[in-house]
């Protein structure tokens, strides 16, 4: 298992150039935080952003080997969310601190706080500041849906209209209609 405090700072070697093209500057994550999709790379003149797909990494060991710099993207943006530093909190509204290491094995397996590792599977939500995780002993599901609602229909009736004075300016009410609620 990698873990991604111990990438951030490798270099990255082109086997078919022969060279370093850049450095490991962090990780790009899915939307729920559960796969790697990219190493955000700095290129070596520090002039350059890069995405390096997580897929087209060769090796890993004392640096990280890809099999040539065709390989990386241009980035679009500059900055990118990490999980390391993000608070953690539970469903039962307590606070476990902030994460310390992630642990990878081409998905995110382990979140580590606080010396404290869970797993992925308890991972409830995500933000790039803030890290849900289910700690109750129910199964709960979130939904990606807002939930549906009616308006009652309004019961009552109210009319307002509102004349301009004359001398001052100031809208006063010139009648008001209501119909009272029906018991």
């Amino acid at each position: 298992m990698e873990y991604l405090t111990n990438l951030i700072g490798k270099s990255v070697l082109s086997i078919f150039e022969q060279r370093i093209v850049g450095t490991v500057l962090n990780a790009e994550f899915d939307t729920m935080f559960r796969r790697v999709k990219h190493l955000i790379i700095l290129s070596t003149d520090e002039e350059n952003i890069f995405m390096l797909p997580f897929s087209k990494i060769y090796s890993i060991d004392a640096i990280i080997t890809i099999r040539n710099s065709n390989d990386l993207i241009v980035a679009v943006e500059q900055t990118y969310p990490t999980l390391i530093g993000c608070q953690v909190y539970g469903l039962s509204a307590k606070s476990y601190g902030k994460v310390l290491e992630v642990g990878l094995e081409r998905s995110v397996t382990q979140i580590i706080y606080a010396d404290i590792t869970i797993e992925i599977s308890h991972l409830f939500g995500v933000n790039s500041h803030t890290i849900i995780i289910n700690d109750l002993d129910k199964k709960l599901y979130k939904h990606h849906f807002a939930p549906r609602t009616t308006t009652p229909p309004s019961r009552s009736t109210q009319i307002v209209s509102i004349l301009t004075d004359a001398n001052n300016g100031i809208a006063m009410p010139k009648t008001i209609t209501a119909q009272p609620l029906d018991k």
